[in-house]
């Protein structure tokens, strides 16, 4: 017996034919990733309850089926989200063919300034499909842990700055985080990724 049959065989006996399927051919894709860094093991996240940028419920079962990029940030931000943005804007320029497949999310960690309203204009500016998140505090804190993701407030006053990590994240159709982009990135460094894992993706 192949090695590969002797998986399928097992998944099948674990979960059913059609979950086994769409498991290893998911599993096959993140194999594709060349210009991030997969994780060794993907780390399965937990629900969660944000509100996108139009007030509808952002939770985890808007994750599954679909492969997501997930970068934290906020719209007072100087230099490291228009940038982010920038990116995730050009990529997505290069991706227009796969996105019945992709999803590009930014959430805010700044949703004492950041209302929904803000939010959708900021990035309407930069890309339509771009979906933003916002919740409390600490619905974002909880989201942004799953990604071993920090941030922090400086300074007082009206003009505070928001100290965060820059990293992209990816997260595969079953709601696992599987690997990371650290910017900054070539253009259609992230896109050759997507794509190859786009075409390979049957479901």
């Amino acid at each position: 017996m192949s090695k590969k049959l002797g998986l399928l065989l097992f998944g099948m006996f674990l979960g059913g034919v059609s979950g086994t399927s769409y498991f290893l051919i998911k599993q096959l894709d993140s194999a594709s990733i060349e210009n991030g860094r997969k994780l060794s093991e993907s780390r399965p996240l937990k629900d969660f309850d944000l509100t996108d940028q139009n007030g509808a419920s952002f939770n985890k079962n808007n994750l599954l089926g679909r492969w997501s990029l997930v970068t934290f940030g906020f719209t007072n931000c100087p230099d490291v989200c228009p940038s982010a943005m920038a990116s995730y804007r050009d990529e997505l320029k290069l991706l227009e063919d796969s996105m019945s497949r992709l999803q590009f999310i930014f959430v805010t960690v700044d949703p004492e300034r950041d209302s929904k309203e803000r939010l959708k204009s900021y990035l309407e500016y930069f890309h339509p499909a771009i979906i933003g998140l916002t919740g409390s505090q600490e619905q974002i804190k909880s989201f942004a842990g799953m990604f071993s993701v920090h941030f922090q407030k400086q300074g007082g006053g009206e003009n505070y700055n928001m100290a965060h990590s820059p990293q992209f994240f990816l997260v595969d159709p079953q709601g696992n985080w599987t690997a990371m982009y650290n910017p900054p990135l070539s253009r259609g460094k992230i896109a050759v990724d997507l794509t190859r894992i786009a075409s390979k993706d049957s479901i």
